[in-house]
């Protein structure tokens, strides 16, 4: 599965962004990480810094991580985890990462990163419609939780595929959020790159949650 898509919807009003978004953070962090597969390394790296990381399985088998123990800025233990594994850490939305091979794809020349650029709209249509179809459903209404999914657009423009990368954290909710955005219709993707990843990211306390404010769906009394 290659990732070549990745939109980061957040919670509260904003456009759509691409794949590189926000700092971890500079905070210490005391790692304990042992040199291990490299699989459990990261998920070792993920439960001490509350980092999410993804990840092939494909990436990492075979490989082995490099023991990292001290106190370190989460970057730093990252790059001292991944030295010699021939991976490398990309920031996809703020605290969040993926590992990947460093390759010349990530480095586009100006006519890859226009074509890029030449679908930013097309990524704010679809948060849009995503945000509309969330929002019109209590139990899926953005508000403080993260999920991220992944689906594929069909010919007209229908959402098909989806598949839940990481939970809310509550399995009602998943399934909730699942039913509401599938078969939902986007837009025709064209040659957009596919599949997409979407995250939903918590609002901060003063935002909208990018829908229109509770108090505004009801009708009001004169």
């Amino acid at each position: 599965m290659l990732v070549v898509a990745y939109l980061v919807i957040s919670s509260g009003p904003g456009g759509a962004a691409e794949s590189n978004a926000g700092p971890v953070g500079t905070r210490v962090i005391a790692f304990e990480i042992p040199a291990q597969p490299l699989d459990a390394a990261l998920d070792a790296f993920s439960a001490a810094s509350s980092i999410q990381v993804f990840y092939e399985n494909s990436l990492t088998e075979g490989r082995r991580s490099t023991e990292v123990k001290g106190k370190f800025a989460p970057q730093t233990a990252l790059r001292l985890l991944l030295f010699k594994s021939g991976l490398t850490a990309r920031m996809i939305a703020p605290s969040t990462i993926s590992i990947a091979k460093p390759q010349a794809a990530e480095t586009p020349d100006a006519a890859e990163r226009q074509a890029k650029r030449s679908y930013l709209p097309a990524y704010g249509l679809m948060q849009a419609g995503i945000m509309k179809a969330l929002c019109g459903h209590a139990a899926t209404r953005p508000d403080d939780y993260r999920i991220v999914l992944q689906y594929l657009l069909s010919a007209s423009g229908r959402v098909e595929h989806l598949k839940l990368i990481r939970s809310s954290g509550d399995g009602n909710r998943d399934v909730a959020i699942i039913g509401a955005l599938q078969d939902i219709v986007l837009l025709p993707p064209g040659e957009m790159p596919q599949p997409v990843t979407i995250a939903i990211e918590p609002a901060p306390p003063e935002a909208l949650a990018g829908c229109a404010p509770r108090d505004a769906e009801r009708p009001r009394v004169q």
